[in-house]
Protein backbone atom coordinates (compact mmCIF):
# COMPACT_ATOMS: atom_id res chain seq x y z
CA UNK A 1 0.00 0.00 0.00
CA UNK A 2 1.02 3.60 -0.44
CA UNK A 3 2.60 5.20 2.61
CA UNK A 4 0.56 8.35 3.15
CA UNK A 5 1.97 10.89 5.57
CA UNK A 6 0.83 14.33 6.77
CA UNK A 7 1.75 17.28 4.56
CA UNK A 8 4.31 19.26 6.52
CA UNK A 9 6.15 22.51 6.08
CA UNK A 10 9.38 20.54 5.77
CA UNK A 11 7.97 18.43 2.92
CA UNK A 12 6.80 21.50 0.99
CA UNK A 13 10.11 23.29 1.50
CA UNK A 14 12.05 20.23 0.33
CA UNK A 15 9.80 19.43 -2.64
CA UNK A 16 8.54 22.88 -3.56
CA UNK A 17 10.63 23.07 -6.71
CA UNK A 18 9.30 19.71 -7.97
CA UNK A 19 5.71 20.73 -7.27
CA UNK A 20 6.18 23.99 -9.15
CA UNK A 21 7.26 22.10 -12.25
CA UNK A 22 3.70 20.87 -12.64
CA UNK A 23 1.76 22.21 -15.62
CA UNK A 24 -1.52 21.96 -13.69
CA UNK A 25 -3.10 25.41 -13.62
CA UNK A 26 -5.61 24.95 -10.82
CA UNK A 27 -4.48 26.21 -7.43
CA UNK A 28 -4.89 23.04 -5.38
CA UNK A 29 -1.44 21.56 -6.08
CA UNK A 30 0.66 24.66 -5.41
CA UNK A 31 2.79 24.56 -2.24
CA UNK A 32 0.97 27.52 -0.74
CA UNK A 33 -2.49 26.06 -1.25
CA UNK A 34 -1.41 22.66 0.04
CA UNK A 35 -0.02 24.28 3.18
CA UNK A 36 -3.05 26.45 3.95
CA UNK A 37 -5.73 23.82 3.28
CA UNK A 38 -3.98 20.61 4.35
CA UNK A 39 -5.83 20.37 7.67
CA UNK A 40 -9.29 21.41 6.54
CA UNK A 41 -9.37 18.80 3.77
CA UNK A 42 -7.47 16.16 5.79
CA UNK A 43 -4.78 15.94 3.12
CA UNK A 44 -1.87 13.49 3.16
CA UNK A 45 0.87 12.70 0.68
CA UNK A 46 2.69 9.61 -0.61
CA UNK A 47 5.57 9.38 -3.08
CA UNK A 48 5.64 6.79 -5.86
CA UNK A 49 7.27 6.54 -9.29
CA UNK A 50 8.76 10.02 -8.95
CA UNK A 51 5.30 11.49 -8.34
CA UNK A 52 3.41 12.87 -5.36
CA UNK A 53 0.06 11.21 -4.78
CA UNK A 54 -2.26 13.11 -2.45
CA UNK A 55 -5.33 11.83 -0.67
CA UNK A 56 -7.99 13.91 1.01
CA UNK A 57 -10.99 13.26 3.18
CA UNK A 58 -11.43 10.92 6.10
CA UNK A 59 -12.93 7.51 6.85
CA UNK A 60 -15.32 6.38 4.12
CA UNK A 61 -14.88 9.67 2.24
CA UNK A 62 -11.32 9.17 1.02
CA UNK A 63 -10.31 10.52 -2.39
CA UNK A 64 -7.07 10.38 -4.33
CA UNK A 65 -6.01 13.60 -5.98
CA UNK A 66 -4.20 14.19 -9.26
CA UNK A 67 -0.59 12.91 -9.12
CA UNK A 68 1.96 15.68 -9.63
CA UNK A 69 5.68 15.67 -10.14
CA UNK A 70 8.29 14.77 -12.73
CA UNK A 71 7.86 10.98 -12.74
CA UNK A 72 5.55 8.49 -14.46
CA UNK A 73 1.97 9.80 -14.31
CA UNK A 74 0.37 6.57 -15.55
CA UNK A 75 2.28 4.47 -13.04
CA UNK A 76 1.20 6.78 -10.21
CA UNK A 77 -2.48 6.49 -11.19
CA UNK A 78 -2.16 2.71 -11.21
CA UNK A 79 -0.48 2.86 -7.80
CA UNK A 80 -3.56 4.70 -6.52
CA UNK A 81 -5.81 2.05 -8.09
CA UNK A 82 -3.85 -0.77 -6.47
CA UNK A 83 -3.81 1.05 -3.14
CA UNK A 84 -7.61 1.37 -3.18
CA UNK A 85 -7.98 -2.34 -3.92
CA UNK A 86 -5.66 -3.32 -1.07
CA UNK A 87 -7.47 -1.04 1.38
CA UNK A 88 -10.90 -2.15 0.20
CA UNK A 89 -12.09 1.38 -0.53
CA UNK A 90 -13.75 2.86 -3.64
CA UNK A 91 -11.40 4.25 -6.28
CA UNK A 92 -12.26 7.93 -6.30
CA UNK A 93 -10.30 10.94 -7.51
CA UNK A 94 -11.09 14.57 -6.66
CA UNK A 95 -9.74 17.98 -7.76
CA UNK A 96 -8.96 16.62 -11.22
CA UNK A 97 -8.31 19.28 -13.89
CA UNK A 98 -10.35 18.91 -17.08
CA UNK A 99 -7.32 17.92 -19.17
CA UNK A 100 -6.69 14.87 -16.98
CA UNK A 101 -10.23 13.45 -16.82
CA UNK A 102 -9.96 11.39 -20.02
CA UNK A 103 -6.32 10.56 -19.31
CA UNK A 104 -7.12 8.96 -15.95
CA UNK A 105 -10.09 7.05 -17.38
CA UNK A 106 -7.87 5.71 -20.15
CA UNK A 107 -5.21 4.58 -17.66
CA UNK A 108 -7.76 2.85 -15.43
CA UNK A 109 -9.40 1.30 -18.49
CA UNK A 110 -13.01 2.12 -17.77
CA UNK A 111 -15.41 5.04 -17.52
CA UNK A 112 -15.97 6.85 -14.25
CA UNK A 113 -18.95 8.68 -12.85
CA UNK A 114 -17.90 12.31 -13.29
CA UNK A 115 -19.11 15.29 -11.27
CA UNK A 116 -17.98 18.91 -11.14
CA UNK A 117 -18.90 21.64 -8.65
CA UNK A 118 -19.23 25.24 -9.86
CA UNK A 119 -18.28 26.52 -6.39
CA UNK A 120 -14.82 24.94 -6.62
CA UNK A 121 -13.89 26.33 -10.05
CA UNK A 122 -10.85 28.63 -10.06
CA UNK A 123 -11.08 32.05 -11.70
CA UNK A 124 -8.33 32.60 -14.26
CA UNK A 125 -7.47 36.06 -15.63
CA UNK A 126 -5.08 37.47 -18.22
CA UNK A 127 -2.19 38.91 -16.23
CA UNK A 128 -2.19 42.27 -18.02
CA UNK A 129 -5.72 43.05 -16.83
CA UNK A 130 -4.42 43.61 -13.30
CA UNK A 131 -1.63 45.93 -14.41
CA UNK A 132 -3.58 49.17 -14.42
CA UNK A 133 -7.10 47.79 -15.10
CA UNK A 134 -6.99 49.24 -18.60
CA UNK A 135 -9.98 49.09 -20.94
CA UNK A 136 -13.69 49.80 -20.70
CA UNK A 137 -14.58 46.44 -19.13
CA UNK A 138 -12.51 47.22 -16.03
CA UNK A 139 -13.45 50.85 -15.55
CA UNK A 140 -15.10 50.00 -12.21
CA UNK A 141 -11.88 48.61 -10.76
CA UNK A 142 -9.91 51.53 -12.18
CA UNK A 143 -12.33 54.00 -10.57
CA UNK A 144 -11.94 52.27 -7.20
CA UNK A 145 -8.14 52.56 -7.46
CA UNK A 146 -8.35 56.23 -8.44
CA UNK A 147 -10.60 56.94 -5.46
CA UNK A 148 -8.23 55.13 -3.10
CA UNK A 149 -5.27 57.10 -4.44
CA UNK A 150 -7.17 60.40 -4.18
CA UNK A 151 -8.25 59.75 -0.59
CA UNK A 152 -4.85 58.39 0.43
CA UNK A 153 -2.20 60.21 -1.62
CA UNK A 154 0.50 58.91 0.72
CA UNK A 155 -0.40 55.27 0.08
CA UNK A 156 2.39 52.77 -0.49
CA UNK A 157 2.86 49.12 -1.34
CA UNK A 158 5.79 47.03 -0.17
CA UNK A 159 6.78 43.40 -0.47
CA UNK A 160 6.94 41.31 2.69
CA UNK A 161 10.36 40.93 4.27
CA UNK A 162 11.68 39.60 7.54
CA UNK A 163 11.61 43.14 8.88
CA UNK A 164 7.96 44.02 8.13
CA UNK A 165 6.50 40.52 8.61
CA UNK A 166 5.51 41.23 12.26
CA UNK A 167 3.25 44.02 10.97
CA UNK A 168 1.55 41.59 8.59
CA UNK A 169 0.95 39.15 11.44
CA UNK A 170 -0.38 41.95 13.63
CA UNK A 171 -2.69 43.13 10.82
CA UNK A 172 -4.30 39.68 10.64
CA UNK A 173 -4.69 39.42 14.42
CA UNK A 174 -6.17 42.89 14.88
CA UNK A 175 -8.67 42.51 12.05
CA UNK A 176 -9.69 38.89 12.54
CA UNK A 177 -13.31 39.82 13.29
CA UNK A 178 -13.62 41.67 9.97
CA UNK A 179 -12.18 38.78 7.96
CA UNK A 180 -14.11 36.01 9.76
CA UNK A 181 -17.21 35.04 7.76
CA UNK A 182 -18.90 32.94 10.42
CA UNK A 183 -18.11 29.55 8.88
CA UNK A 184 -15.85 26.63 9.75
CA UNK A 185 -13.88 27.04 6.54
CA UNK A 186 -13.30 30.74 7.25
CA UNK A 187 -12.12 30.02 10.80
CA UNK A 188 -9.73 27.35 9.53
CA UNK A 189 -8.37 29.64 6.80
CA UNK A 190 -7.58 32.39 9.31
CA UNK A 191 -5.90 29.94 11.69
CA UNK A 192 -3.74 28.54 8.88
CA UNK A 193 -2.78 32.01 7.65
CA UNK A 194 -1.36 32.62 11.13
CA UNK A 195 0.83 29.53 10.64
CA UNK A 196 1.57 30.36 7.01
CA UNK A 197 2.89 33.91 7.30
CA UNK A 198 6.02 33.19 9.39
CA UNK A 199 7.27 30.61 6.88
CA UNK A 200 6.33 32.08 3.49
CA UNK A 201 9.95 32.87 2.68
CA UNK A 202 11.00 29.28 3.40
CA UNK A 203 8.11 28.04 1.25
CA UNK A 204 9.22 30.24 -1.66
CA UNK A 205 6.11 32.41 -1.53
CA UNK A 206 5.97 36.20 -1.92
CA UNK A 207 3.70 38.66 -0.16
CA UNK A 208 2.95 42.35 0.01
CA UNK A 209 1.28 44.98 2.17
CA UNK A 210 -0.72 48.06 1.25
CA UNK A 211 -0.46 51.11 3.50
CA UNK A 212 -2.47 54.29 3.87
CA UNK A 213 -1.13 56.97 6.18
CA UNK A 214 1.60 54.53 7.17
CA UNK A 215 -0.97 52.03 8.49
CA UNK A 216 -1.34 48.55 6.98
CA UNK A 217 -4.76 48.30 5.27
CA UNK A 218 -4.19 45.27 3.04
CA UNK A 219 -2.18 42.06 2.88
CA UNK A 220 -1.64 39.59 0.04
CA UNK A 221 0.54 36.59 -0.77
CA UNK A 222 1.02 34.26 -3.71
CA UNK A 223 3.45 32.32 -5.87
CA UNK A 224 4.28 31.75 -9.51
CA UNK A 225 3.87 28.23 -10.88
CA UNK A 226 4.55 27.86 -14.59
CA UNK A 227 2.88 30.71 -16.44
CA UNK A 228 0.48 31.58 -13.63
CA UNK A 229 0.55 33.74 -10.50
CA UNK A 230 -1.54 32.03 -7.82
CA UNK A 231 -2.98 34.40 -5.22
CA UNK A 232 -3.36 32.59 -1.89
CA UNK A 233 -4.16 35.45 0.48
CA UNK A 234 -5.90 38.75 -0.13
CA UNK A 235 -7.28 40.65 2.87
CA UNK A 236 -8.06 44.37 3.03
CA UNK A 237 -10.07 46.71 5.24
CA UNK A 238 -13.50 47.59 3.83
CA UNK A 239 -13.42 51.04 5.44
CA UNK A 240 -10.74 51.98 2.89
CA UNK A 241 -12.68 52.13 -0.35
CA UNK A 242 -10.68 50.71 -3.24
CA UNK A 243 -8.14 48.96 -1.01
CA UNK A 244 -8.86 45.51 -2.46
CA UNK A 245 -8.55 46.67 -6.06
CA UNK A 246 -5.38 48.64 -5.33
CA UNK A 247 -3.83 45.75 -3.42
CA UNK A 248 -4.50 43.29 -6.26
CA UNK A 249 -3.08 45.70 -8.86
CA UNK A 250 0.06 46.53 -6.89
CA UNK A 251 0.83 42.88 -6.19
CA UNK A 252 0.39 41.90 -9.84
CA UNK A 253 2.64 44.74 -10.97
CA UNK A 254 5.28 43.80 -8.40
CA UNK A 255 5.27 40.09 -9.33
CA UNK A 256 5.27 40.54 -13.10
CA UNK A 257 7.84 38.42 -14.95
CA UNK A 258 8.30 37.46 -18.60
CA UNK A 259 6.30 34.34 -19.47
CA UNK A 260 3.83 34.73 -16.61
CA UNK A 261 0.59 35.31 -18.50
CA UNK A 262 -2.22 34.46 -16.09
CA UNK A 263 -3.44 35.07 -12.56
CA UNK A 264 -5.38 32.39 -10.68
CA UNK A 265 -7.52 33.97 -7.97
CA UNK A 266 -8.98 30.67 -6.75
CA UNK A 267 -12.64 29.75 -6.26
CA UNK A 268 -15.60 31.55 -4.74
CA UNK A 269 -16.76 28.80 -2.30
CA UNK A 270 -20.34 29.54 -3.43
CA UNK A 271 -20.22 32.93 -1.68
CA UNK A 272 -22.48 35.13 -3.83
CA UNK A 273 -20.71 38.35 -2.90
CA UNK A 274 -17.33 36.85 -3.68
CA UNK A 275 -18.65 35.38 -6.93
CA UNK A 276 -19.94 38.77 -8.03
CA UNK A 277 -16.59 40.36 -7.21
CA UNK A 278 -14.55 37.74 -9.05
CA UNK A 279 -16.77 37.96 -12.12
CA UNK A 280 -16.41 41.74 -12.17
CA UNK A 281 -12.70 41.34 -12.92
CA UNK A 282 -13.67 39.56 -16.19
CA UNK A 283 -12.04 36.10 -15.99
CA UNK A 284 -10.87 34.54 -19.24
CA UNK A 285 -11.73 31.06 -17.94
CA UNK A 286 -13.24 29.13 -15.06
CA UNK A 287 -11.03 26.14 -14.28
CA UNK A 288 -13.36 23.30 -13.37
CA UNK A 289 -12.29 20.54 -11.01
CA UNK A 290 -13.80 17.10 -11.41
CA UNK A 291 -14.53 14.16 -9.15
CA UNK A 292 -14.16 10.71 -10.73
CA UNK A 293 -15.63 7.62 -9.11
CA UNK A 294 -14.90 4.21 -10.64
Amino acid sequence: MLDFKPITKELLIREGRSLRRSRIQICDYTPGCLYIWRHYYHMRCAEADGMFIFESGDGSGLYYNCPVGTGDFSAAVLEARDDAEKRGIPLRFSCIPSEYVDVIQSIIGRKAEIVSDRASADYLYPYEQFCGYNGKALHGQRNHVNRFKAEHPDFSFEMLTGENLPEAESFMRLNRDEFYKGSEISADELARIDEFLPCISELGISGGMLRAGGVVVGLTAGEIVGDTLHVHIEKALRDFSGAYQTLAMCFAESMKLPGVNFINRQDDTCDEGLRKSKLSYKPCALLDKFTLEF
